[in-house]
């Protein structure tokens, strides 16, 4: 293959596309004989690469993801379920920082509208508010928030 440390566009292709197969950049760097820092200052000189190897690692999460459904269907020996379990662990771990929005386990809410309040509105749920942190009977107060009945005490 030449100079292992010499940018090519078929060692670009060789590396992005193992990355995407779920290959891990440490075997595939000790395949071709590059080290891993070689690789980082590719991505740094060329953007182009950089942005392959983010949309490989996207593929990659999505290969880890079929990789556990592929071990959690094999049949296994009971003594070997612990180290089945760790090879799991380690997949879903890997898949939800490579693509956290479809395999991450944080949902994120997201609001997209305003709340319009006027001073007498903003002061009417004050009154409320300091009423309910004093222990006071708030009676026929309105909803703090319109539609939903008071929090129950």
């Amino acid at each position: 293959m030449g100079n292992p440390c010499l940018y090519t566009e078929a060692m670009a292709d060789t590396i992005c596309q193992r990355l995407a197969d779920g290959e891990t950049l440490i075997s595939i760097c000790d395949d071709v004989g590059v080290s891993r820092i070689t690789v980082w200052a590719w991505r740094r000189a060329r953007p182009e690469f950089d942005a392959r190897v983010w949309a490989a690692r996207v593929q990659q999460a999505e290969a880890l993801a079929e990789q556990i459904v592929t071990l959690a269907d094999a049949p296994v020996a009971p003594e070997d379920v612990p180290h089945l379990r760790v090879r799991i662990d380690a997949r879903k771990w890997a898949a939800a920082r490579l693509d956290p929005t479809r395999y991450g386990d944080r949902v994120q809410l997201d609001h997209r509208g305003t709340v319009t309040l006027d001073a007498s509105q903003i002061a009417a749920r004050l009154t409320v508010l300091l009423g309910r942190l004093r222990g006071e009977d708030d009676g026929d107060a309105p909803p703090l928030i319109e539609g939903h009945a008071a929090a129950a005490e």
